[in-house]
């Protein structure tokens, strides 16, 4: 999974909007991504040594009418909050085995007959 991202957002007049995140990697590179509202699929890596430069990028993009969002996940291209992560279900008990059948099947009428299937 991926890091946090901060999520800054551009709404044109016409009420489209497009993307542009940012966020530092645990190996310290940079990644920048950008795309339409919701769907941040390009984007590039830097090297670490580039951070200042980023948060610059990012100070000018709220200089050109970007809104900052949030915080958030990147997963397949979607930023999404962390707490809304699809969590995985937790474990059920295992199910017993009872080594009893529920109906004893020697009790069963078979008309006459006395032997099973």
């Amino acid at each position: 999974m991926s890091e946090l991202f901060a999520l800054y957002r551009y709404t044109h007049e016409d009420g489209s909007a497009k993307d542009w995140a940012w966020g530092q990697q645990p190996d310290g590179t940079v990644e920048v991504r950008y795309g339409k509202a919701g769907r941040l699929r390009s984007g590039a890596v830097y090297p670490a040594s580039d951070y200042l430069m980023i948060a610059e990028r990012a100070r000018s993009k709220e200089r050109k009418g970007y809104q900052y969002v949030g915080q958030r996940l990147i997963v397949k291209g979607c930023p999404v909050l962390p707490e809304k992560l699809p969590q995985a279900p937790a474990p059920s008990a295992p199910a017993t085995k009872s080594t009893t059948p529920s109906i004893d099947l020697r009790q069963v009428d078979t008309d006459g007959e006395d032997f099973f299937f």
